[in-house]
């Protein structure tokens, strides 16, 4: 399992989002999940934005408590 902090970046304005993932394989192509982030992917499209993982962590309480 990994767990892993990520910041998302809008290539258009520069905007970010940062969250939190756990995963079985790192290349499930999430994209995070709030409500700000879906809409500004779904208007903008998937390529104008770009996805960073920042900090790989052994349980999701130290990864949100990081976030």
């Amino acid at each position: 399992m990994y767990i892993y902090l990520y910041k998302i970046t809008n290539l258009l304005n520069n905007k970010e989002y940062i969250g939190v993932h756990s995963t079985m394989t790192l290349d499930d192509d999430y994209m995070g999940s709030g409500t700000a982030i879906t809409r500004a992917i779904r208007k903008h499209g998937k390529h104008n934005f770009r996805k960073e993982i920042l900090q790989f962590f052994t349980t999701e309480q130290e990864a949100y408590q990081e976030e």
